[in-house]
This record gives structure tokens, sequence and C-alpha cells, in this order.
């Protein structure tokens, strides 16, 4: 039987759920946008989890679960409910110069969560596996290009390609 209250992939879910409600409650995604059934619809995402917690049931039970199947289409729900699948952009069309730094920081958080709970289901699949590092994503890039951090000479701050897509890193090594 597997102990479902220690996987670590459940474990990092829950933990970005609470990142998630923790980060909506700020005041810097502005605009229209239904914070509240956001809100709403995480709480239950959160009793969704604790449930395949303590369900004690093998890892390709859980993944094929009606509850995988409703946090992915929840997912997709609070995605509906920021603005759609441009709710990244909308937001930052809404932040002033100055707010755009926090801001950025918490889309990097919102965008967590969604890959998190996105990725679920992919990361049970690979079995009863009882190591931390099995609860993240592990993506590898190419650096494109590395440059100074602008506000702290200690970081530097990187463009990676991951393939599908290009994303920035700040990084204090390399």
């Amino acid at each position: 039987m597997w102990d479902t209250s220690q996987d670590y992939r459940l474990q990092v879910a829950e933990k970005s759920i609470e990142l998630f409600l923790r980060t909506i409650e700020g005041r810097n995604f502005k605009g229209h946008w239904n914070k509240k059934m956001a809100r709403d619809t995480a709480q239950e995402m959160a009793r969704e989890l604790k449930y395949l917690s303590y369900s004690y049931m093998e890892p390709e039970a859980i993944a094929k679960s009606p509850q995988i199947v409703a946090l992915e289409e929840q997912v997709h729900s609070i995605i509906k409910y920021m603005g759609g699948e441009k709710w990244k952009v909308k937001f930052l069309d809404q932040a002033t110069r100055a707010e755009r730094e926090k801001l950025e920081e918490n889309i990097a958080k919102v965008s967590f969560f969604f890959n998190t709970i996105l990725g679920l289901k992919k990361r049970i699949m690979l079995g009863k596996i009882n190591d931390p590092i099995i609860g993240i994503d592990i993506k590898v890039g190419e650096i494109m290009s590395v440059s100074k951090h602008p506000q702290a000479d200690n970081l530097i701050i990187c463009n990676v390609n991951l393939g599908d897509k290009a994303i920035t890193v700040v990084t204090n090594d390399m």
C-alpha cells in the first residue's frame, strides 16, 4: 500500500495552491477578473488534493482518478477567471512601470501553480518514488544570453531556450 500522505508530488501540489491563494490576495493583479471564483476554485482544489493525500491509492489509480481530472479542469477554470489564455499579458499591460517587477514575480508564482497542477498526472504516472525531486519539473534548456542584473551586482539574468518556449532566469551562479 502506497502512503500517499508522504508523496512529494502531492505535497508540492498542495503548497502550490497555498502559494497561489497568497499571491492573488495581493493588489498586484489589477483590472477586471473574477478573483472570488478563482479563490473559491483553488480552495476546492485544496480539498481534492487532501482527499488524494489520504487515499492510499496506487499512483496509477491516482493518475486516473476523477480528482486529477477535476484538478486539471479547475486550473483551466481559474485561467478563464483570470482573463483567459492571455492572462499574463492582460495584467502586464495594466501595470505601471513601477509595479511591473513585483507583478512579474507574482505571475511566475501563479504560473508555477498552473504548471504544477497540470503536470501532476504525468509525475504521478512515474510510479512509487520516494524522492523530493520528483515533486517538481526539471527542464533542460540552452542558455542563449547572459547579462548582469541592473539592480544587483551578485545576480545575473539568463535567457534560456527550452525548445517549446523561452524563459528568463535570474540566478546568482552559473
